[in-house]
């Protein structure tokens, strides 16, 4: 990830972690939480903090990575104001993690128990959850959020963890 990502992906990390001290999250409730954060955010946005040409008030926060086509969607979530609150909020990766992990906690109550795909799912309720086949193709259609295919990323993120909670070394190595 760029520079910019890394910064999204430390407020994220701050934003679970200050979450998950004020309702005495363990180690291991912590660690998955930000596995279904980075889940959805690789599926919703790839890692891009993406304002929308059909919200104008996205367009003017900083920073942002480019333009969504989502209907009214922003951030790296692609919160929708209507559902999510204010787009400055959905614009702000601690913010809009935090309504996240509020959320996962009304809609998915058994999340640490559950795969984290259908945690995902539960609280951003896409209508393009999993595989959507195009039946003219035959091939998915390019737009469908995939939560079950972001499990290869997921992975990969916990040996950043891993990294980045050793101080930038390999552990062992």
């Amino acid at each position: 990830m760029g520079d910019k990502r890394d910064g999204y992906r430390a407020s994220v990390d701050r934003a679970v972690e200050d979450f998950g001290v004020t309702r005495k999250w363990s180690t291991t409730q912590i660690r998955k939480a930000k596995r279904v954060t980075y889940r959805t955010i690789w599926a919703e946005s790839d890692w891009r903090n993406l304002a929308n040409r059909s919200v104008p008030e996205s367009i003017n926060i900083v920073p942002n990575d480019g333009y969504g086509r989502d209907l009214d969607s922003t951030g790296l979530y692609q919160q929708r104001a209507r559902w999510w609150g204010s787009v400055a909020g959905s614009m702000d990766p601690y913010t809009a993690t935090t309504r996240f992990l509020e959320r996962m906690l009304t809609n998915s109550p058994d999340w640490l128990t559950v795969n984290e795909s259908t945690t995902a799912q539960r609280v951003q309720q896409s209508q393009f959850d999993g595989i959507k086949i195009n039946p003219a193709t035959g091939k998915p259609y390019p737009f469908a959020q995939n939560y079950q295919d972001r499990q290869a990323q997921t992975d990969a993120l916990d040996a950043d963890l891993l990294f980045f909670q050793h101080g930038g070394k390999v552990p062992g190595a």
